[in-house]
């Protein structure tokens, strides 16, 4: 991606994607957009992270293998110019969004707002169709994160949303 100056991007991509459980029958159309995503020139970085639910202090590089980082690791590379995109079904049982102790200290949600809190210009894909989208976990994420749906529509208004803030 080129901005219209035809200079190149000075965005950093973060891609982080909820890999396991509910969102197995979404696997092989998350990877494809990993795939894609990593092929892109346009980007000045880009990095891919997966997580369970939610990142419980960790991501990992390759959710099937002990390749993972801490979240305060990877806070000490991440500056203002990196833009998180994060998709996820974003539902799951509340207590492992909303409840410390179920992996750590902090809860789920906790970690979320850390990470937003360093990289505002962050946007939330959700697979689902919004008619699932009144679940509580659903609608905690998506009051921390514009939450878009997993569609095309839904990708460019969320980048026009990433875009925005360049």
């Amino acid at each position: 991606m080129r901005a219209r100056t035809g200079k190149r991007m000075r965005i950093k991509l973060v891609l982080l994607m909820d890999s396991g459980g509910s969102m197995e029958p979404h696997a092989r159309l998350v990877e494809e957009l990993f795939s894609v995503a990593s092929e892109m020139k346009g980007f000045q970085s880009f990095e891919a992270w997966h997580f369970h639910n939610v990142p419980y202090g960790h991501l990992y590089k390759d959710y099937y293998s002990n390749d993972r980082k801490t979240i305060m690791e990877l806070m000490q590379e991440w500056t203002p110019k990196h833009r998180f995109v994060w998709i996820g079904d974003a539902s799951m049982a509340p207590y492992e969004l909303f409840s410390t102790g179920w992996n750590e200290a902090r809860s789920g949600l906790h970690w979320l707002q850390i990470i937003r809190r360093k990289s505002p210009y962050s946007i939330w894909l959700n697979p689902d169709p919004e008619r699932f989208w009144d679940h509580p976990t659903v609608r905690a994420i998506a009051s921390t994160f514009d939450m878009y749906p997993l569609t095309i529509d839904g990708l460019q208004e969320g980048i026009k949303r990433l875009l925005k803030t360049q």
